[in-house]
């Protein structure tokens, strides 16, 4: 909006060196400008201000000035602020970038340790379980040794020795036999002709040489006589003779052990049975209550003599009949 005020000029003249003119060639007296004008007499105040001194524009200036500068300051103070926001962000991302990079490189690290031990573990338990079946196949390896070597020497070693005091018995017991026919005066044939058939069977007569080609490959071989006693062979002795019979009711007080039982000892009678005591509750939980039940210690129950129908049929001819007198 214009100023209307700014068309007043201060013209300067010689009787009135204040003279004040107006924008439409009206000029006033300084001394009392308003004084012929009253309609410029509510612009007084006014104009009095826009004519001011100079220490008023320069007030405003400063002010100005002043309100400038703050401007500036408060722009400044702000731009600082904001400088320093930055600087704080920019600081706070790269610390977090720095932890985030720490990290990363921790996590792997971490990860790698992790595989590690994985494997590690892999590894041990592997070896551990490789460790466990070699144990275990080891322990079945003995096992299996073990029981072979037993049943060979049951079916091999023992067997063979077994059989061959078997036989060292019986040959042993048959010369006893020829000895005392020879003794008696007896006859022989059927003695050796049991001895005979007994090394046959079991094959007891020594096998036949090998041939030159095979003792060569069998230096150990040697054919052995088996229908003969062995010479270091030993008859055990007789069983000892069993104790004598204790009486009935009482223990034995031998210390002996007994002898084999081969069926030729002396008959003993038994030892009665046991007295058994039997209660009524016993007596009731042994069968069914049918009221059949009697105890040991009753009578002999007596039934009725059985009377025989006689047959009355004439053709028949069965012993049922009645006997006429």
């Amino acid at each position: 909006m214009p100023n209307k005020f700014r068309s007043i000029k201060i013209l300067p003249d010689r009787g009135n060196p204040f003279q004040v003119c107006m924008g439409g060639g009206d000029c006033l007296p300084s001394g009392d400008p308003f004084a012929r004008f009253p309609a410029y007499s509510i612009k007084k105040t006014v104009l009095y201000e826009n004519l001011s001194s100079p220490r008023r524009d320069q007030a405003r200036l400063d002010a100005q000035r002043k309100k400038e500068e703050m401007f500036r300051k408060q722009k400044r103070e702000s731009r600082e602020q904001f400088l320093r926001e930055q600087e704080q962000k920019l600081h706070e991302f790269n610390t977090t970038r720095q932890w985030d990079i720490m990290n990363r490189f921790k996590n792997v690290e971490i990860y790698k340790d992790y595989q590690d031990k994985l494997r590690e573990d892999k590894k041990r338990k592997i070896q551990e379980y490789k460790e466990e079946i070699l144990r275990l196949w080891k322990e079945r390896e003995d096992r299996d040794n073990k029981e072979r070597a037993e049943t060979r020497y049951f079916y091999g070693e023992l067997a063979e020795k077994k059989l061959r005091d078997a036989d060292n018995r019986l040959l042993t017991h048959a010369a006893h036999l020829l000895q005392e026919a020879r003794e008696h005066g007896r006859p022989e044939y059927a003695l050796h002709k049991a001895i005979d058939n007994y090394c046959n069977l079991y094959r007891l007569y020594p096998m036949p040489e090998l041939p030159a080609s095979l003792q060569e490959h069998m230096g150990s071989y040697a054919p052995r006589d088996g229908s003969r006693p062995d010479p270091d062979y030993r008859e055990p002795p007789p069983p000892p003779p069993a104790a004598p019979s204790a009486p009935l009711n009482k223990p034995t007080t031998s210390t002996a052990e007994p002898g084999k039982k081969d069926g030729l000892q002396p008959v003993t009678p038994a030892a009665p049975p046991a007295e058994k005591k039997e209660k009524n509750e016993d007596y009731k939980r042994s069968a069914p209550a049918n009221g059949l039940q009697r105890k040991n210690s009753e009578q002999a129950c007596s039934l009725p003599p059985i009377s025989v129908v006689p047959c009355t049929t004439e053709a028949c001819r069965c012993e049922l009949k009645p006997t006429t007198k």
